[in-house]
């Protein structure tokens, strides 16, 4: 059995697991790019040896977090293949993944999405683009659940849309802002005009087109962002947009548990990445609270001066009657003040 002939059974098994589409669409991408870099895909995988697994490699072009996934992936495929006896040899054992690289989310700033929405404006279908860019950076939803989102999904009077195909099969509701809703109210009006044949109920319709008239897809979203990429040199991405919209939420004080509903993760320490912030982020939030801070300090070191106070004239209560009128005496001399206590 060759290696890309072993690729289709353990794809078939991940079928038959029921695992998202997505996931099966990535494993399959994974495999080939590790084939294709090793010049795997025309052998034989009983001629796989250990010795030759030990030299296997990631192209450096692909980013660590990305070649850390590809290996993850690899070595579930050949342990798979070992315990359905496919192979004799524990190939796994000779791939070493290292440790989960923790980068840091990226986001982009303010001019830069005006920039981003001023190319993708100057191609074609400007209107829908221009939708895209703010639903995604306005909702945080993933380019997968924007692909299938259907015009019976959203409701633009209270600027919501149910996420019906999320990551793990969850549902969700998001949000989005004034700009996304008008934005897609002219990508209706569009479409009421290039799909009046379509016999597809309104409300099933897939919301974004392509130019050749079927749903847009998640290549074609991906090798947008890489021309705008080209053209304007901003490292811009549908993900890249997902961790602008998260930053920015926080920035302005959304609760941790609200946006990890909104970004629809499982699980809490995936949304707090989003807590890393910058050093002008953390110097700013230091100055705003320190003020209230300086405050409660001032009236700790008063009340420290008042106790002080107190007990030198604990302590020195004779001395100090001898130059006080007696009414004020009786309050502080020795005795008085340990009663008090």
């Amino acid at each position: 059995m060759k290696y890309i002939e072993a690729i289709d059974i353990f794809l078939g098994r991940c079928r038959t697991k029921r695992l998202a589409p997505n996931t099966i669409m990535n494993y399959e991408t994974a495999l080939r790019i590790f084939g294709e870099s090793n010049g795997l895909l025309t052998l034989e995988i009983g001629d796989l040896t250990l010795n030759l697994a030990s030299k296997w490699t990631i192209d450096d072009k692909y980013m660590k977090s990305s070649a850390w996934n590809i290996l993850r992936i690899v070595r579930q495929f050949f342990r798979y293949l070992k315990e359905c006896d496919y192979i004799a040899v524990r190939l796994y054992s000779a791939i070493e993944i290292p440790k989960s690289p923790k980068e840091k989310p990226k986001a982009i700033a303010g001019t830069e999405i005006q920039a981003v929405l001023d190319w993708f404006k100057t191609r074609e279908n400007a209107v829908r683009n221009e939708a895209l860019i703010y639903l995604m950076v306005e909702s945080g939803m993933r380019v997968s659940e924007v692909v299938n989102l259907t015009v019976g999904d959203l409701n633009l009077q209270d600027r919501a849309a149910i996420v019906r195909e999320s990551k793990g099969g969850k549902s969700r509701v998001v949000y989005f802002g004034e700009r996304s809703a008008a934005a897609l109210e002219r990508v209706f009006n569009q479409n009421s005009v290039e799909n009046a044949k379509n016999s597809c109920p309104v409300r099933d319709r897939r919301v974004f087109w392509s130019k050749y008239g079927t749903p847009l897809s998640r290549r074609t979203i991906a090798f947008l962002f890489w021309k705008c990429n080209q053209a304007t040199g901003i490292r811009i991405s549908p993900h890249v947009l997902r961790h602008t919209f998260a930053t920015e939420m926080l920035k302005n004080g959304c609760d941790l548990m609200v946006l990890r509903d909104l970004m629809g993760h499982s699980d809490i320490s995936t949304t707090t990445r989003y807590l890393k912030v910058s050093q002008d982020q953390k110097r700013d939030s230091y100055r705003r609270c320190s003020k209230s801070l300086s405050a409660t300090i001032k009236n700790i070191d008063e009340n420290i001066d008042h106790n002080s106070d107190l007990e030198y004239i604990a302590e020195n209560g004779d001395n100090f009657a001898q130059n006080h009128s007696s009414n004020v005496i009786s309050l502080y001399t020795k005795n008085e003040y340990c009663k008090n206590i």
